[in-house]
């Protein structure tokens, strides 16, 4: 079900939120945020939202990530105007 589809049968959209890349282990981060993208998208989530801080991974590279493993589920990157 598309992200269009999902909001114009339920009325509700509904978001996820990306770990943190401080909160997982290095060597796992990826892989944790590729499955937890598909498991959003499977459960139609519309998209996922990736903080920005300069102790994190770079949120682009994120977003890059959550796009190549997922059908439609949005990336949306957290911008801190600072």
């Amino acid at each position: 079900m598309s992200s269009i589809e999902s909001q114009s049968t339920h009325g509700v959209r509904i978001f996820t939120t990306c770990p943190q890349s401080k909160d997982v282990d290095r060597r796992d981060y990826v892989r944790r945020v590729i499955e937890i993208a598909q498991w959003s998208e499977e459960f139609h989530c519309d998209g996922m939202l990736i903080d920005t801080e300069n102790s994190l991974v770079d949120p682009w590279l994120i977003a890059r990530i959550v796009v190549e493993n997922t059908e439609d589920l949005m990336a949306l990157v957290a911008v801190q105007p600072i």
